[in-house]
């Protein structure tokens, strides 16, 4: 025992680290205890040493600390009890009815009469656990606020999206209105010139749609620009637009496509249309017809010039009895 006593009495660097030390042989003896445990613990370094560690602190004796700390003894290698795991090695309260959190590192040290001894040091964790305990809720939520910036991104995205789509839509038949024509049927044109590609477009009117608007109502004659506008949707092409040009006038928009090609599309919306039956409660139902006018666009004309010669054909419609499509 006088080695051992030497040696911790004569390491006074002990009682000067900021960390908890205490020394045990192998039948759990304390033969060191330095000041920062007195001050952690409240328990005298008179009044622990030479007694056995778990009348102090019963929990040692549980496999987890006691298994480990035979291991030292056999001269094993060191070991660590993370503050993770096990919190702490030696309770320590606080203020706050807490315990120090502690990063407790064991070794073996082999005195000159043969014995190993189990050096414990216990390093005050508390504060770094905390800190990193903030920081990863600071990380959370940071993480939450970019969730929540993006999900407010997206809703702005689609926001702006619905406000194009109907600043571009018409409200009533849900085709694309007059403003988008204009803007689509211009790019259009320009590529035509510049790769040589054909395009038409076809105007089509709902013949007697006044009469139809007079004698059933306005809200009949909605549903039936409803009914037509989704046949003309249906029946053209994927890359084909669609547009109400105006109170019962329509204008599809055929991109590479000849004047024959457009001629047979417009003639199948031509009959699809045509064996519509319209049933107003109360009243007699009724069919309606239109008549269609096809331009090809010459490579020279402006935007004005293209929609006037498909609207003439369609007149031309008009006068040679209705319910037909011709060009010019």
């Amino acid at each position: 025992m006088n080695t051992i006593f030497q040696v911790i009495d004569n390491a006074v660097i002990i009682d000067k680290v900021p960390v908890g030390i205490l020394v045990l042989r192998r039948n759990l003896i304390v033969v060191a205890w330095n000041i920062c445990l007195e001050q952690w613990t409240g328990i005298k370094k008179e009044d622990i040493l030479d007694k056995e560690l778990t009348l102090f602190f019963p929990h040692i004796r549980q496999p987890k600390y006691l298994d480990r700390l035979k291991s030292i003894f056999d001269d094993g290698p060191p070991l660590i009890f993370s503050s993770q795991l096990h919190k702490y090695f030696i309770p320590c309260p606080l203020p706050d009815n807490q315990f120090r959190i502690q990063h407790t590192t064991v070794s073996p040290v082999k005195i000159p009469e043969g014995e190993i001894l189990a050096v414990i040091a216990m390093e005050d964790v508390t504060d770094l656990t905390k800190r990193i305990a903030d920081i990863r809720i600071l990380h959370k939520e940071a993480l939450l606020e970019i969730e929540e910036r993006k999900k407010i991104e997206a809703a702005l995205k689609e926001s702006e999206r619905l406000f194009m789509e109907l600043s571009i839509t018409d409200e009533l038949t849900q085709l694309y209105n007059s403003r988008h024509l204009f803007s689509e049927l211009r790019n259009e044109m320009e590529r035509s010139k510049r790769y040589d590609r054909p395009l038409s477009i076809a105007l089509l009117d709902v013949d007697n749609f006044k009469g139809i608007n007079d004698y059933y109502g306005h809200l009949e004659g909605d549903k039936v620009l409803i009914k037509l506008a989704a046949i003309l949707k249906k029946h053209t092409r994927t890359f084909d637009t669609t547009y109400r040009y105006g109170g019962e006038e329509f204008i599809a928009v055929f991109p590479e496509t000849s004047l024959i090609q457009s001629i047979n599309i417009a003639e199948r919306v031509r009959e699809k249309c045509k064996h519509l039956v319209f049933r107003p409660k109360d009243m007699t139902p009724f069919s309606v017809t239109i008549s269609i006018g096809i331009a090809q666009f010459d490579g020279t004309e402006t935007l004005d010039e293209f929609i006037a010669r498909a609207d003439k054909a369609m007149y031309q419609a008009k006068r040679n009895g209705k319910d037909q499509v011709c060009y010019i």
